[in-house]
């Protein structure tokens, strides 16, 4: 884990040609701005900022694209390039989208083989309405797992306890 939050690995081989992606659907989406943010790191420093880039696309109603390391676009598949080091550090992108949707898919993160094996480290990502990125938190679904599985898991221990006692 990485400030509590899972991390996920992408990586490529310099023989690997293409991408390889880090993705997933989000719906029911209206017009407006959208904020996604993580944490991220390579094992190697990666020289070009078109060698990790983020998408919010399908449908490209994207008209707005504006990241926490300057870059600006209009692309309308929500194209968003970024720079990764060996360093952990907190991104965000915000996407300004034209029209609802019922669904729309999302790239964190797209590695392209460069010729060098290399990894990418993904952790504590968060989507959100709006167009400011805010702390990282664990989903709330995330939450009340936990506290189902310490309230099991301490009923358990009582009724053991009671068993071992005799009282039961």
């Amino acid at each position: 884990t990485y400030k509590g939050g899972k991390i996920y690995r992408q990586y490529r081989t310099a023989s690997q040609s293409g991408f390889h992606d880090f993705a997933v659907n989000v719906v029911d989406l209206d017009a407006g701005d959208y904020t996604l943010s993580f944490d991220i790191k390579s094992s190697i420093d990666v020289p070009s900022m078109s060698n990790n880039p983020s998408y919010f696309y399908s449908p490209n109603t994207t008209t707005k694209v504006v990241t926490s390391q300057g870059y600006v676009s209009n692309a309308a598949d929500g194209r968003a390039e970024k720079r990764v080091t060996t360093s952990w550090q907190r991104v965000w992108i915000t996407w300004t989208q034209s029209s609802a949707t019922a669904s729309k898919s999302m790239i964190i993160n797209r590695i392209y083989s460069n010729g060098s094996d290399y990894s990418v480290d993904i952790a504590n990502v968060k989507f959100e309405k709006g167009n400011k990125a805010t702390a990282w938190t664990p989903s709330s679904a995330d939450v009340q797992n936990a506290l189902n599985a310490n309230s099991t898991a301490i009923q358990d221990t009582n009724a053991e306890v009671t068993r071992v006692d005799g009282v039961a």
